[in-house]
């Protein structure tokens, strides 16, 4: 039987797990922990250090060292969802390489990829996750392994294995749930939507307020995740939450989720439902949570079933080259000539018979050349919908800059949307002071590629300082991203919103509109309750990476 060793590390300790698999059965042998060495100047050790510490310590405990394979943290990769056009399975590897590499700023040479379809069948838009590992980041971990003499023979996602163990183990009934896993420092939150890992973030939590609960830090992570995930495409409302380790490790956690949360909470024991060996059936090792990752890597493995796969990735089929169809159709005109010839007496049936078989032949390779021809068709779609696509996170900043100063004038609403054939649309409806700020505002926003429209100002009471309501459309033309910064070299970048004054050539005209008789603008009000809860809001936890 194969034995099978899954291996990660992080800055304090290395975590492994050992198993052998035969027919898709899975037996785990050995799980075990290495503390690696802190360096005193607080610096990290180098590769070679790292991996020596990692191969005497897997010689103590006596564990297979050879093919392993390897889990990769989030905060070591970037993930981004790419929205593409209407693409058979065929097609997506060369789309999704094509569209990273103006999506991923990791994707560079040397870099790796691969991705997990998320949405859309053949002959609809699809949408994927798409992953990458910098060169810096994969040369690094080739240097450990080789000084701890192990041969990587996978290179997988650390939250998405531990996602797909859950699913396999508990086979979740919710539409979307969340799986909490904490390793020493760090905890991966991983959001779960019919069993694929959607979202994924690695968080490392402050240390709790004096008199407050050791576990709010972790409950206010994942508060936040379960906002996020409900603005993710395909996403939606977390209905559980699963907690990676033992239930009594997890009481104080699972009763907080269930209150404050008003959501099911339950603990995964990762070792539940597998066959353990040796010192593994009488006693588990501590913190059992930590090797959830691991075990999911060995049951995907013995599955053959990896989400990401860094080492394998999704490739599209191999081409026919033209020199190989005109090596076949040589091939086969000289052996027509010589059949014919040869047999020509009484052999024409049989001549016929080869005749039909290498017609189908070219047949089926005409259909190779359609698929190529396709392929670039499928290209060319993807460089005109990405030349009328709009930088909309630039052109936010850009209004954000533009728009008056937050005495002057209050946003109540705002919808953005791509135009048929390149551009967009920014509709903006607001409060403004007084009506004169309209034209201040239209002028500075429209230049060469905005164009303002005010559809209405009139007044409106409110009870505020903001007494004159207006609707506005915001067109916008489509632009390189390397123009945003020459655009916008005049402001002054990192102020406060509004606070930028862009030279206007000339205020745009606002329509007149006068107040109603006898009703006098209404007083300012005092600080909102939403900016109330802001000024006593605690720093958050600093987050390693989110897609």
């Amino acid at each position: 039987m194969p034995r099978l060793l899954a291996i990660e590390w992080d800055l304090q300790e290395a975590r492994y797990v050992v198993a052998t698999t035969a027919r898709a059965k899975l037996v785990v042998e050995q799980a075990g922990s290495i503390p690696l060495p802190q360096p005193e100047d607080g610096e990290r050790l180098s590769a070679a250090a790292l991996g020596e510490a990692i191969r005497d310590g897997l010689k103590e405990a006596r564990a297979y060292q050879g093919q392993a394979l390897l889990g990769v943290s989030r905060s070591n990769i970037e993930l981004a969802h790419l929205s593409l056009p209407p693409l058979s399975d065929d097609e997506l590897p060369d789309a999704v390489r094509y569209q990273a590499r103006s999506e991923l700023a990791s994707y560079t040479e040397g870099a790796l990829l691969d991705y997990l379809p998320l949405a859309g069948a053949p002959g609809e838009p699809r949408t994927v996750l798409a992953a990458s590992l910098g060169r810096e980041q994969f040369e690094q971990m080739q240097a450990v392994c080789a000084a701890a003499g192990i041969k990587p023979t996978r290179l997988l996602v650390r939250p998405h294995a531990a996602g797909g163990h859950l699913s396999r183990q508990m086979r979740p009934r919710e539409q979307v749930s969340l799986l909490v896993n904490t390793l020493g420092e760090d905890t991966d939150l991983t959001v779960l939507v019919d069993g694929q890992a959607l979202l994924c973030r690695t968080v490392r939590l402050p240390k709790p307020a004096e008199g407050e609960s050791p576990e709010t830090p972790l409950l206010s992570e994942i508060r936040r995740t379960i906002f996020a995930v409900q603005n993710q495409p395909g996403g939606g409302p977390v209905t559980a939450v699963y907690i990676s380790g033992e239930p009594r490790e997890h009481r104080e956690l699972v009763t907080l989720i269930q209150d404050e949360l008003s959501l099911a909470a339950e603990v995964f024991q990762p070792f539940d439902g597998l066959k353990l060996a040796g010192a593994l059936e009488r006693d588990l090792p501590a913190n059992p949570g930590r090797f959830t990752a691991l075990l999911g890597m060995l049951v995907d493995e013995a599955a053959s079933a990896h989400a990401i796969d860094f080492l394998h990735p999704h490739k599209p089929p191999e081409p026919v080259s033209r020199k190989k169809l005109a090596m076949v159709a040589a091939a086969a005109g000289l052996l027509i000539a010589a059949t014919g010839g040869y047999f020509a007496w009484g052999q024409f049936s049989e001549v016929g018979k080869q005749i039909s078989s290498l017609e189908k032949q070219s047949r089926d390779l005409d259909k190779n050349v359609k698929r190529a021809a396709e392929k670039e068709a499928a290209v060319a779609v993807i460089d005109e919908w990405l030349a009328g696509d709009i930088v909309w996170l630039d052109e936010l900043r850009d209004l954000s800059l533009r728009f008056p100063k937050p005495r002057d004038a209050v946003l109540l609403r705002m919808s953005l949307g791509s135009k048929t054939g390149g551009g967009g649309a920014i509709e903006l409806e607001g409060l403004v002071r007084d009506p004169s700020i309209v034209g201040e505002m239209e002028g500075n926003l429209r230049d060469e590629f905005h164009e303002v429209r005010t559809k209405r100002v009139q007044e409106s009471v409110q009870g505020t300082a903001h007494t004159w309501k207006f609707d506005s459309s915001l067109l916008v033309g489509a632009r390189d991203k390397s123009s945003y910064e020459s655009h916008l070299s005049g402001i002054q970048t990192g102020a406060p919103a509004g606070d930028p004054k862009p030279q206007a050539k000339e205020p745009a005209k606002t329509p007149e509109s006068k107040p109603a008789k006898g009703k006098r603008p209404a007083a300012q009000a005092g600080p909102s309750r939403v900016a109330q809860r802001e000024r006593g809001a605690k720093p958050l936890a600093v987050e390693e990476g989110a897609p």
